[in-house]
């Protein structure tokens, strides 16, 4: 596919429509990673890396990032997360730094205030042993992890990435049969404010364990806490293991003992799932009941095709995008054709859901709490993130995308 000239004039044309609706700046967003300015700002320095309107998209990912910094010192207690808290915002400038080769964005000294706060921070939830705490890659734990093994510091990300290590085997909820990690009631309680509240152990990426398993095998892979990774992600894998469905279109639940079937996504499904099972060159951690779950996973991803995923729409997190870039992932990682024909059907799946209609926005995005489509700028559900993994199928790095994909 990526030698087909016809289709990377499509891509490249549909960047720049994205670009053109995005550039006019929006202050009302928030400043983070996944649905804020510092998101767009890796857009914006991605298409200007890849020569999309170079100097225009350069101005704007710094126009952003200017604003972002502009906001920092009026939050008195900045939340650390991936999402949209500061670690996505440290990530985001050392991102805008790299691909627009601006040292000062990437040195240490523009970081340091965050690396220690959130050690801090991290600290301080050690020494409480216990709480009702996040774990997750969207609001918690796995999350920071992810960035902390980014960070160009050896010192700062063995520090931080060794501690996130220790918090998530302290919060580890361990039963006769599993070993994962408890949604916090409060959680639920914003998820599912009209229901009754059952504490609940989470099998999608984004908020549940195998976004835990994303980040430890990426720990495991640099060497952080080798025995005390290894032995948190293997227990959770062997948990998760015992909960897939072998014979089912979808192998992956949403929940432990859910026997709904679950879209194909990253946040969700047999996507983000794959992500957590894939093998690794760098790290030694299957065992045969993994490695078998594995073959499962590994098929469903394969096999399901666009009208029996589940999807909605085009975006990173529960969309053909998503998709996208987890088998550009796994075709890098495992060197399997299977998956480079994966990426190839959802990059046309993905340049498919192009609205036609006038007015903002090349794609649209779903709203399941309105239940209508409405135009998403943002990099997780949004044209952002449609266009950095557009990008990446044009052959751009995926170093964007490691806070949901693994370093």
């Amino acid at each position: 596919m990526r030698s087909n000239g016809h289709v990377r004039k499509q891509i490249r044309s549909v960047i720049a429509e994205i670009v053109s609706s995005l550039r006019p700046m929006d202050t009302s967003m928030s400043s983070g990673y996944a649905s804020g300015l510092a998101g767009e700002a890796i857009f914006f320095a991605a298409a200007s890396s890849m020569d999309i309107d170079r100097e225009e998209t350069r101005k704007a990912a710094i126009e952003r990032l200017t604003e972002v910094q502009a906001r920092l010192p009026g939050i008195d207690f900045p939340n650390c997360g991936i999402a949209n808290g500061l670690a996505g915002i440290s990530f985001s400038v050392s991102e805008v730094g790299s691909l627009l080769q601006i040292p000062s964005f990437v040195h240490q000294d523009a970081h340091i205030d965050v690396y220690e706060y959130v050690s801090d921070h991290l600290g301080l939830r050690l020494a409480k042993q216990g709480g009702d705490e996040e774990f997750d890659i969207i609001n918690g734990l796995a999350g920071i992890g992810l960035w902390a093994l980014s960070i160009p510091s050896e010192k700062w990300r063995t520090l931080i990435a060794a501690q996130v290590v220790d918090c998530l085997s302290d919060l580890r909820d361990v039963t006769s049969s599993s070993a994962l990690w408890k949604t916090p009631d409060a959680r639920l309680k914003l998820s599912r404010p009209n229901e009754h509240v059952d504490v609940e152990l989470n099998l999608g990426a984004a908020h549940g364990a195998p976004g835990v398993c994303i980040f430890l095998k990426s720990a495991l892979a640099q060497g952080i806490a080798e025995k005390r990774s290894k032995t948190l992600l293997v227990d959770a894998l062997e948990s998760i293991a015992g909960e897939l469905h072998p014979d089912r279109v979808s192998a992956s639940r949403n929940f432990v003992g859910d026997d709904g079937i679950s879209r194909l996504a990253w946040c969700y499904g047999d996507g983000g799932m794959a992500l957590a099972f894939a093998p690794s060159t760098e790290a030694d951690f299957h065992t045969p009941r993994t490695a078998s779950a594995w073959d499962v996973v590994r098929s469903r991803f394969i096999e399901r095709e666009s009208d029996s995923a589940g999807l909605m729409d085009g975006g990173v997190c529960h969309g053909s995008a998503g998709l996208l870039i987890i088998a550009n992932r796994l075709a890098h990682s495992t060197h399997a054709t299977e998956f480079s024909q994966a990426r190839d059907r959802w990059l046309l799946d993905l340049l498919s859901r192009k609205s036609l209609a006038a007015g903002t926005g090349a794609f649209f995005a779903w709203n399941a709490i309105d239940r209508a489509y409405e135009w998403n700028r943002t990099l997780l559900a949004g044209e952002a993130g449609i266009g950095l993994a557009l990008l990446t199928a044009l052959g751009a790095s995926d170093r964007w995308a490691a806070p949901l994909l693994g370093v």
